[in-house]
């Protein structure tokens, strides 16, 4: 039986964009409305936040588990076979110079969904030189430029969920 590992990354940051980007929503929408606060929908917000960062939390264990750094006592043909899995599965970039990786992720149809070239640019610009560094590895750069964008929409959201309890408070 064969299973997508990319699935076990891209699942979870798929639920993740999704619950935040709902709860983002919702915290808008809640803060947009002037005249009544609506509780139900404020603890809808907040339990798609919470949940956003659950998802969160497990894709980057997940991903940590795929392409963090091997035990020194794994055998050769695990990390050949497992290199080979990630790159089957799409999660692996294959271009290495900057303008060319810069073109690949852009015309990634997962990252398309969720993030504009512009963020795309932004997020590799901040990312490339420090994916070089240590035991990182330039190829796994595609899933941190997720991780990231879903780092920034969970710190959008909890100020939005501040902003909503501020205003919660003055309604009480």
């Amino acid at each position: 039986m064969q299973i997508k590992d990319e699935n076990l990354i891209y699942m979870k940051a798929v639920k993740s964009f999704e619950s935040l980007s709902e709860s983002i929503r919702i915290f808008e929408s809640l803060l947009k409305d002037k005249h009544r606060f609506k509780q139900p929908d404020f603890y809808k917000a907040r339990t798609r936040l919470r949940e956003g960062k659950s998802y969160f939390d497990e894709a980057l264990i997940n991903a940590k588990k795929l392409m963090g750094p091997l035990p020194e006592y794994t055998d050769s043909e695990y990390e050949e076979w497992r290199k080979e899995l990630l790159k089957r599965n799409n999660v692996l970039v294959e271009s290495m110079p900057l303008d060319n990786m810069r073109s690949e992720l852009q015309e990634d149809e997962f990252l398309k969904k969720y993030l504009k070239p512009e963020e795309i640019n932004k997020y590799l610009e901040a990312n490339y030189q420090a994916q070089q560094i240590g035991k990182r590895k330039l190829s796994n750069i595609k899933v941190r430029i997720i991780l990231e964008k879903l780092e920034d929409l969970i710190k959008h959201a909890r100020e939005l969920n501040s902003k909503a309890l501020e205003r919660q408070r003055r309604y009480i």
